[in-house]
């Protein structure tokens, strides 16, 4: 391989031109923190001109791209021993030995304070999982990244402070607004594992001295066997909430497969970022924190003639998750009713393509109907269009402006309407919103069954067939305690039943046919349930099994992962989160949880 020396090497993230030579970061010394990992002192050194090898290495300017079929195989066989599943520096066990007698356990200090638990979509097939408490990588392709402190903007490494914490729920509330559109589940929660096509870690904190910029990844690392971990060098953006979400989306792309959106002038790059225009820019580009960041289709940093379309990578088959299921109706027969109290409503829901439209139904004895439909708070990506239609399904309100967000005043006689969120149609034009209303001072009641299929009935009516549908009915456990069903389309309204130990069906839940999921919570740890289904003449049965007592994270085992996950979360209150370590589901993360999984531990 011939090197090229880079004395001005713009490194990494294209938000960040900062001079790649001028400044490294080396440790003094470890200073261990109570409830995070360790980090370093640092001082500031002159450093050469910096060198870049090429060769099989696919170096892509922001981010390493290493792809399986572009390596060697002697040191891709290396990456893999080395790096896949790296394993973490392990802390104090809270293990120690119980005394039957006094009931009382050894156990190391303590943190009082960790990571807000977070998740955009639990039991959803794929994780991105976003680790703010500090990480332990030895060795990263050809980087040795080592130890990376926890995320840190006050200076103190103890605790994380009160602002700390709001900026972590607001880079976490930016980066799930970014992938709500697919089926996978951002989270501040460590899933216990790296697996291919299942977890895409991405630490975020550090200056990064190891690699400069503000960010690093593999492309297509989620799928590809190069480690499933990319690096927000959070210290060297100040920790500004803003920027580090950005950076991670775009580190996370890179992983999912993603190449930069660039610029060209006939077939000449102008700029590997495209800037965007108009107040928009691609999430793969170089926007500004002023810019609305979405996801792109346009020509890639791989060539002028090679066509990136973001959406289509992020939701193909070499990922594996896809689009997030539909969530409500797309038209009245499916509309989802709305649950009016007092005359106001809301719901929520997710645009996930351009093309999707999300109804909503009511029945109002009359008055003025004033909607709003507002996107996400952070890193909104949606465009939203607000309408009312009436019982025909003819329009009688909308709002369509300038702003993402919509609302409308409209009077309305008695009867039955519909309220209909959609995209106003752009490429990228997706995401979360959440809706709002108020309906006069009349009486607003649920539409009658008739009028409108999707409203919760009473009880079905014993089916014809008893033979149950293969394969339409799921059952699989999310924690401990929670079983979650899921089923495809049917028609009329659904009785959900679940076998009891004396071996007869009682129904534990009536919905209606758009439904399409059903959390089960009356479940104890490590118990297969079996579940049946009928809607109409439909029926269909499934079994699941919780995860056994002790298994947080719900890999199967119950060991020092486990155990790290009740550590960090010790003395949390007012969660009631398996996830956390909280097993015995009384809201504390306290020392009976400590014995559950002391008594389950297999090491």
């Amino acid at each position: 391989m011939t090197p090229t020396a880079l004395p001005e090497r713009l490194v990494c993230f294209g938000r960040l031109p900062l001079p790649a030579h001028v400044l490294e970061i080396r440790p003094r010394r470890r200073i261990m923190k109570p409830n995070r990992k360790a980090t370093a002192r640092v001082e500031m050194v002159q450093l050469e001109a910096r060198v870049l090898m090429h060769g099989a290495l696919d170096m892509d300017d922001c981010c390493p791209a290493l792809a399986a079929d572009h390596a060697p195989a002697a040191e891709h066989a290396s990456l893999l021993q080395q790096v896949k599943n790296p394993k973490r520096a392990q802390r104090a066990l809270l293990l120690a030995v119980a005394s039957t007698q006094a009931g009382e356990v050894a156990y190391a200090t303590l943190p009082t304070s960790g990571v807000p638990a977070l998740s955009s979509l639990p039991g959803a097939p794929a994780n991105l999982y976003l680790d703010f408490d500090g990480d332990y990588t030895a060795t990263w392709g050809r980087y040795s990244p080592g130890t990376t402190p926890a995320y840190d903007v006050d200076g103190d490494p103890t605790t994380f402070s009160s602002t700390e914490l709001a900026n972590i729920r607001q880079i976490w509330a930016h980066v799930a607004e970014k992938y709500s559109p697919f089926n996978i589940n951002v989270t501040t929660v460590d899933p216990g594992n790296l697996t291919d096509r299942v977890t895409l870690k991405v630490v975020i904190g550090g200056t990064g001295s190891w690699a400069g910029g503000a960010g690093i990844s593999y492309i297509g690392s989620f799928y590809n066997g190069i480690p499933n971990i990319s690096f927000v060098h959070s210290a060297a953006i100040l920790g500004r909430p803003l920027t580090v979400a950005q950076v991670a989306v775009h580190e996370a792309g890179h992983a999912f497969g993603l190449r930069h959106q660039s610029v060209y002038s006939g077939t000449t790059l102008v700029t590997e970022y495209n800037p965007g225009s108009n107040g928009k820019a691609p999430i793969m580009g170089g926007g500004t924190n002023t810019t609305r960041d979405l996801w792109w289709y346009g020509p890639c940093s791989s060539g002028y003639n090679v066509m990136q379309d973001d959406l289509a990578t992020l939701s193909s088959v070499a990922n594996g998750f896809g689009y997030r299921p539909d969530d409500h109706g797309n038209d009245a027969n499916s509309a989802t009713a709305l649950t009016v109290a007092n005359g106001s409503f809301s719901a929520s829901g997710v645009i996930t393509m351009n093309t999707d439209k999300d109804w909503f139904s009511f029945t109002t004895s009359g008055g003025t109907a004033n909607i709003a439909v507002n996107v996400a708070q952070y890193g909104a990506m949606l465009d939203a269009k607000l309408e009312v239609r009436n019982s025909a399904g003819t329009v009688v309100a909308s709002a369509n402006t300038s702003s993402l967000s919509e609302s409308l005043s409209v009077s309305l006689a008695a009867g039955t309407y519909y309220v209909v969120v959609a995209s106003a149609g752009g490429y990228g034009d997706i995401g979360q919103y959440t809706l709002t209303g108020t309906i006069g001072s009349q009486t607003v009641v649920q539409p009658p069954t008739a009028a409108n299929p999707t409203t919760t009935d009473p009880t079905p009516t014993t089916p014809t067939s008893t033979t149950p549908t293969t394969g339409l009915l799921t059952a699989a456990g999310i924690d401990g305690r929670t079983i979650r069903l899921s089923w495809g389309t049917v028609t009329s309204s659904i009785r959900i039943e679940k076998l009891t130990s004396s071996g007869a069906w009682t129904t534990i839940a009536n919905l209606s046919s758009s439904a399409r999921t059903f959390l089960d919570t009356n479940c104890q740890p490590g118990t297969q349930y079996s579940y049946r289904l009928t809607s109409g003449t439909t029926v269909a049965e499934a079994t699941g099994t919780t995860w056994r007592m002790g298994d947080v994270n719900g890999d199967g085992l119950v060991n020092a992962a486990d155990m790290n996950i009740v550590r960090r979360y010790y003395g949390t209150t007012g969660r009631g989160i398996w996830l956390t370590g909280d097993l015995d589901g009384d809201g504390n993360v306290d020392m009976n949880d400590v014995l559950l999984l002391s008594r389950s531990y297999t090491g």
